[in-house]
């Protein structure tokens, strides 16, 4: 005798029983972060320091095992609200957004990686975001990614040799961008914390140099001392006339001991002052990878 179809009420009662039970995991999840904290604290640590590697590897696991028809997008989505709540329930949290009349997509950037209820203020400028965090009134600054028609570019703020100044640690968004205003728009997430390798990174790293130099010949170095697929926005400033500066976007997680930025040196040559390692981030997901609902 064939089965009964399951009525509608049955049906219902089974989402109850199912959001019962995630309700139940989320407070679990929550007493387990608490014990986290507590950990840091014991430590001496800071225990809202948040750890943008564990946070990208959490999600690539996640999708890497979804299935279904429920949206991937979506799934990056919960859990970056979630990972949001639990910074703010281990300690102070807060935001400072570039977000000038305008360019209000900074903001749903913002929203959308670090959580919809965490405190966020909105600065015209990228100086006054660096200084939130320079005073301690803010926890991670979102500014727009350098882009090579900047007239005062951010990044060479990030210069210095500060254990505790501002390095680039994420990038936003790290799912779907399509509830930004604005969008396609992305933004970069800075904050005085270090940055550890995921295994699929990217390190930016600033040239400094006293000679000018076309990106073209900057490139070749670059790819001539090992690293592979340099995006390169330079900047010389009118104050400093004798000093150009080289934003190097590279692939991979680079090491302050890393062998191939002594490369980078030798190839450079004398007109080389520094070379620093202005921080990094988690690659994003690509949009093929959110847009399949089954699993491969």
């Amino acid at each position: 005798m064939a089965e009964a179809e399951p009525t509608l009420e049955a049906l219902r009662a089974e989402i109850d029983a199912i959001d019962e039970n995630l309700h139940r995991q989320i407070m679990h999840r929550a007493e387990v972060a608490l014990r986290i904290g507590a950990l840091k604290n014991s430590d001496g640590g800071e225990p809202g320091l948040m750890r943008p590697s564990r946070e990208a590897e959490v999600l690539r696991r996640l999708i890497a095992r979804h299935e279904g028809a429920f949206p991937r997008a979506v799934i990056v989505r919960l859990w970056r609200e979630i990972m949001g709540a639990v910074l703010r329930m281990q300690g102070p949290f807060s935001l400072a957004v570039y977000a000038p009349e305008g360019a209000a997509g900074y903001w749903d950037l913002a929203r959308d990686h670090f959580g919809s209820l965490t405190p966020a203020s909105a600065h015209d400028s990228a100086q006054q975001v660096l200084g939130q965090l320079a005073s301690g009134a803010a926890s991670v600054g979102v500014l727009p990614l350098p882009g090579s028609n900047d007239a005062q570019p951010w990044w060479p703020m990030l210069l210095g040799h500060d254990a505790k100044r501002p390095r680039v640690v994420a990038r936003l968004p790290f799912g779907s961008g399509e509830t930004v205003r604005g969008s396609p728009l992305e933004a970069l997430a800075v904050a005085p914390i270090s940055v550890e390798p995921t295994g699929r990174d990217r390190t930016l790293i600033v040239v400094e140099a006293t000679a000018p130099m076309s990106r073209s010949a900057l490139a070749a170095k670059i790819n001539a001392a090992d690293f592979e697929t340099a995006v390169i926005q330079s900047w010389h400033s009118p104050s400093d006339p004798a000093v150009w500066l080289h934003l190097v976007d590279v692939e991979g997680h680079v090491g302050e001991e890393d062998a191939k930025l002594a490369r980078l040196a030798t190839r450079i040559g004398k007109s080389l002052r520094h070379i620093r390692l202005v921080g990094g981030y988690a690659v994003p997901f690509s949009a093929a990878e959110l847009a399949s609902s089954q699993k491969g």
